[in-house]
């Protein structure tokens, strides 16, 4: 029989329902053990934040889609091995990771914190074997969604970008096992009994944070100083590789970042004559979760990455042939989140002749003119330039590369490899590139140098607004294309010169704020320099204009209306006043204005300026006022009051009277300005 009636449920079938509940919320657990790196900030403080966390925001597929297995499970030192089927299609995974001391206790009593709510003993101080079970079910379901770290793929070498994103593997469904030893120390000096949420199991639970002594075993004698509270996670997995068809040749990609003491080891099944072509560590790539910009994807040329030192590898084959690569990653934590890419490309083709490095079709050609766009000390050649200049089998960056000028002047490389200068006047640079073996590119000279000076006598923006161009001694003819700019689409003006010229340059669609001179300088053997000038030049705004189309009465009440605009494109805010008084508030309406009903039975007898001010963002502001007349109010009051005068003789006069509203209707329309 079946019962739909919640009421007539046996007690085991409700305490059933009540587990697969608090196991269905632990779900959002594994979204909140990403800050298990040390980051108090990420503690939740009360139970309606962490409820709140529970309420929807997603499948566990899209909870988990964006982390790593670090996230999940930060761990003092883990081991992890693949080996890659014969198929080159999936690869067993094995994984170790040791938690110990201090960051044992850490894990346990954040686990514990981050219960309360969906426990009942969740946030006691306290963990159970029933707790330690629900939450490594669910980890084993969201590790299966998480970023694998790891791409491989066949074909030409490659350091991904555009049309190639490397991280292209994933675990196979249902093949996740998460296994823990001595999460839960079970001869824990301190552990006790508890009721059980799973029917029919034994509970037992140690306390979050060990006593002084660390007696988590009491089987081990504490004199041995062993850490008995340290506990252990295995992972055993399959992962899924869809892009190796031909493995002649192919590239295997990890990022590294945020991994410290992590050993990987991948056994790749024989194939004659696979070797390691390249490997390169290269440094500030992103982490997958983060999206993408143009600047943080930007795939680094192969061969030109500098790493940091943090990882290093070995490669060793067995005598059945088969190659095991072995990655060893210690990434510091103060560098977290500094992104980390490895890259090893493995080929069988044969190891090439050692050639000199070649100068690229990208490098100035000798003789050539580089411009910087000012004196000092600069930097000449960032080390992004200076890899695309040359080519060489084993990679640019195992490339010596030599850059000198004349004995007086300071030319000489920085850690990150960008070559700089004190620049005063014109210098001659020498530059060659050596490999390994001392074979040279060849030299090539350069001249090095500010080609131009640029000024205006008028730091207002006008339309056109002329600009000054001096170009230095000794340069050669230079062709500019210069514009005006703040940063969006330009138009650029072309003009070549050999001496000292002016340039009218358009200011059209200028907003107030700074304006930038934008400049290329380009010529014969004259290596292409782009800048962006800052020679003080200021838009200022103008300010809006304001018309008035018509003014009426409306009884006691006066009404007035208009346009308005602002050539800046400028919000224009208003305010309205009478005498000099502020009061109430302009109505606005697209590029119209109106102001309200404005009761001059108010006011007293007379003539009053009406004055409506707009102001745009700037603060410039434009008035216009309308003088009106309120006369014959006053006279249809002076009728009214002489009706009355014989009949009413008890009231009080009527200029007391109107004083006394006239005070009250100027205090009700007061405003402040802004």
């Amino acid at each position: 029989m079946r019962y739909n009636n919640d009421s007539m449920a046996t007690p085991q079938a409700v305490k059933r329902k009540e587990y697969q509940q608090i196991v269905g919320s632990l779900v959002v657990f594994v979204i909140m053990l990403a800050p298990m790196v040390p980051n108090d900030n990420y503690l939740l403080e009360n139970d309606n934040i962490r409820m709140e966390q529970l309420g929807g925001d997603g499948s566990i597929e899209e909870r988990c889609s964006t982390i790593t297995f670090e996230d999940i499970f930060e761990y003092t030192k883990a081991d992890f091995n693949f080996i890659i089927d014969d198929n080159w299609n999936s690869a067993a995974v094995s994984a170790s990771a040791w938690i110990n001391w201090s960051m044992a206790d850490t894990v346990r009593e954040r686990l514990d914190s981050y219960l309360a709510g969906i426990f009942p003993s969740g946030g006691d101080g306290w963990l159970s074997t029933d707790e330690r079970d629900a939450v490594l079910g669910i980890a084993a379901d969201c590790i299966e969604h998480t970023l694998t770290r790891i791409g491989i793929r066949d074909g030409p070498s490659h350091r991904g970008g555009v049309g190639v994103d490397w991280r292209n593997t994933t675990w196979e469904s249902g093949s996740i096992d998460v296994t823990v030893v001595n999460g839960i120390p079970l001869r824990h000096s301190e552990g006790r009994e508890c009721d059980s949420w799973q029917p029919g199991n034994q509970c037992f639970e140690v306390p979050v944070i060990p006593s002084s002594d660390r007696d988590c075993d009491v089987e081990i004698d504490n004199s041995q100083g062993k850490d008995e509270c340290k506990f252990l996670l295995f992972l055993n997995a399959t992962m899924e590789l869809p892009g190796i068809s031909n493995p002649d040749s192919f590239s295997l990609v990890l990022n590294a970042s945020n991994m410290s003491n992590a050993d990987l080891k991948f056994k790749f099944p024989y194939h004659e004559d696979l070797r390691l072509d390249m490997w390169e560590e290269c440094e500030g790539r992103y982490l997958g979760e983060i999206q993408p910009t143009e600047e943080n994807n930007q795939s680094p040329l192969r061969g030109s990455c500098i790493g940091d030192n943090s990882t290093s590898y070995e490669i060793n084959a067995n005598t059945a042939g088969e190659v095991t690569y072995s990655i060893y990653l210690n990434s510091h934590k103060n560098n977290w989140p500094e992104g980390e890419d490895i890259f090893a490309d493995f080929t069988n083709s044969p190891i090439p002749v050692d050639l000199p490095p070649i100068w690229t079709e990208h490098a100035p050609v000798n003789d050539s003119w580089l411009p910087t766009p000012f004196s000092g000390e600069i930097m000449w050649a960032s080390w992004t330039q200076i890899s695309s200049w040359f080519n060489d089998e084993n990679g640019v960056s195992n490339l010596d590369i030599r850059c000198q000028g004349p004995i007086e002047s300071s030319v000489y490389q920085k850690s990150d490899r960008s070559y700089w200068a004190k620049l005063n006047n014109l210098l001659d640079i020498n530059c060659e590139a050596l490999d390994f073996a001392g074979q040279s590119s060849g030299n090539r000279t350069w001249h090095l140098g500010n080609p131009i000076e640029i000024s205006t006598s008028n730091n207002i923006l006008q339309n056109p607004h002329i600009v000054s161009l001096e170009l230095s001694e000794e340069w050669p003819l230079v062709t500019l294309y210069v514009a005006l700019t703040q940063g969006g689409e330009v138009e650029f003006s072309t003009i070549s010169i050999d001496s000292t010229t002016d340039i009218n340059l358009t200011s059209t669609s200028m907003i107030p704020g700074p304006v930038y001179v934008h400049i290329i300088v380009e010529g014969v053997n004259i290596y292409k320099m782009e800048n962006l000038y800052d020679i003080g030049l200021i838009k200022e705004s103008t300010p809006p204009y304001i018309s008035i189309s018509d003014s009426y009465w409306l009884g006691s009440k006066w009404i007035s209306n208009g346009q308005f605009s602002d050539s800046d494109g400028e919000d224009v805010t208003f305010t309205l006043s009478v005498d000099d008084s502020e009061i109430g508030a302009i109505i606005v309406s697209g590029n119209s204005w109106e102001t309200p009903q404005i009761n001059f039975d108010l006011w007293s007898e007379g003539e009053h300026i009406v004055s409506i001010i707009g102001c745009d963002t700037s603060s410039k502001c434009s008035e216009v006022y309308v003088t009106v007349n309120n006369s014959h109010l006053w006279e249809q009051q002076k009728d009214i009051v002489l009706d009355q005068e014989d009949s009413d003789e008890s009231l009080a006069s009527p200029g007391l009277l109107l004083t006394i509203i006239a005070t009250a209707g100027a205090l009700m329309y007061t405003r402040r300005r802004h």
